[in-house]
């Protein structure tokens, strides 16, 4: 069995749908035993046949979700009082539409975040039964398979010169991620544009982002989105054609990816903001999470 001084895992807290957190080193009502699944994702191949050839040709790979298991240990001293914990047990895990959140403590204190929802049977096996206590096990899975450091990066300043420069840094991360951007008019035309790659990714606005108006570019998966902040109003229109395929691409590189493209880069990558009419109002936030493929 690992020590507790050896274990990689120092404290857990399950933030569920509607903000509440558990605590699941505190006894109640379940003690953590064990996380599954929490090195590298599923990683799977693209793989094309050319006809009248041996083999396949790579074309790529992407990462699947996470599985996981989450092992928690009910210590109850009665059979009402198992009872009761298993009952809360199943309000804290129970399938919803919106995702929970495990939050993470390390040994040496670091911090990781995932965000996941039941996926299978929570079982209370009898046969893993010691008295009123009882082994619980809670398939769960991560859409996005990347753990995160809850505390959220942000950059940002005033476009008030342009064309502007914005530098991101990523050091260490091992996942990417994708950023959300906030632009504030006036400005016309504006353009984002991110230079980590040999392709330039760039979104052009066609149109202006009048005076007071914040605009919310999301890159996030399931969100590839653009809407102004004050009525959530949908503005994915004003994006020129010829650039809106950037939002499946554009995103904060990990350190690997930069390294690969340019080893000079080090953990530093550039977004580029351009644009007119712009007076010392004109303002861009840059919104990321660094993000890393294991806990």
């Amino acid at each position: 069995m690992v020590s507790a001084a050896t274990d990689p895992i120092q404290n857990l807290q399950v933030i569920a749908e509607d903000g509440v957190t558990y605590q699941m080193f505190g006894g109640a009502p379940a003690r953590f035993v064990s996380l599954d699944g929490t090195g590298v994702p599923p990683v799977r191949r693209i793989l094309q046949k050319i006809p009248l050839e041996h083999g396949v040709v790579d074309k790529g790979f992407r990462i699947e979700h996470r599985p996981m298991i989450l092992t928690l240990f009910l210590e109850a001293e009665t059979t009402a009082q198992g009872d009761a914990y298993r009952e809360q047990l199943v309000n804290i895990f129970s399938g919803t539409d919106d995702p929970l959140s495990l939050l993470i403590t390390k040994q040496g204190g670091a911090q990781r975040k995932i965000d996941c929802y039941l996926d299978g049977a929570i079982d209370y096996s009898m046969s893993n039964r010691l008295g009123a206590s009882c082994l619980a096990t809670i398939p769960l899975v991560a859409l996005d398979p990347a753990f995160y450091d809850p505390t959220q990066r942000s950059v940002g300043g005033s476009l008030v010169s342009l064309p502007i420069q914005a530098v991101i840094y990523h050091a260490g991360c091992t996942a990417d991620d994708w950023p959300i951007i906030d632009i504030t008019g006036p400005i016309t035309s504006a353009s984002i544009q991110h230079l980590a790659l040999n392709a330039i990714e760039r979104v052009d606005v066609n149109g202006a982002i009048p005076a007071g108006e914040t605009w919310r570019f999301d890159f996030r998966v399931g969100h590839k989105t653009v809407r102004r902040t004050s009525d959530d109003a949908n503005r994915l229109s004003y994006i020129t054609e010829a650039t809106r395929s950037s939002f499946d691409t554009l995103r904060i590189l990990s350190t690997k990816a930069v390294m690969a493209f340019n080893p000079l880069a080090t953990a530093y990558q550039q977004l580029f903001f351009d644009g007119s009419g712009n007076t010392a109002d004109t303002f861009v936030a840059i919104y990321w999470y660094r993000r890393y493929l294991s806990l």
